[in-house]
C-alpha cells in the first residue's frame, strides 16, 4: 500500500509537474493500484493508500506518470486478486 494519500485536489488521474495524482472511489476494496505505461505494465502496480475517515477514497502520488500515458486501476476484492477497471 503507498505510504500516505496524495493530498492533491481532484478526482480520477490529475498532472501536476513530473507526475500524476490519482484517486478512486471503492469503497469495498481492500487495495487499489494504478499500473500502465509508466510501470511497464506491472501486475503488482503502484498501490494508492486508502484516505482517512472511511469515504471509500483511495489516492496516491505516482512521479513519472505522464500526460497521455495509458493506464488502468487495478481493485482488489475479497479473494484478493486484482481485477482491472
Amino acid at each position: 500500500m503507498a505510504e500516505s494519500p496524495s493530498g492533491r485536489m481532484g478526482m480520477g488521474a490529475v498532472p501536476y509537474a513530473g507526475g500524476t495524482a490519482f484517486r478512486v472511489w471503492a469503497p469495498n476494496a481492500l487495495g487499489v493500484a494504478v499500473t500502465g505505461d509508466f510501470t511497464s505494465w506491472s501486475v503488482a502496480g503502484t498501490p494508492l493508500a486508502s484516505e482517512p475517515g472511511g469515504t471509500g477514497m483511495w489516492s496516491a502520488d505516482v512521479p513519472g506518470a505522464l500526460t497521455g500515458q495509458a493506464y488502468q486501476i487495478l481493485v482488489s476484492a475479497g479473494g484478493g486478486t486484482p481485477e482491472a477497471t
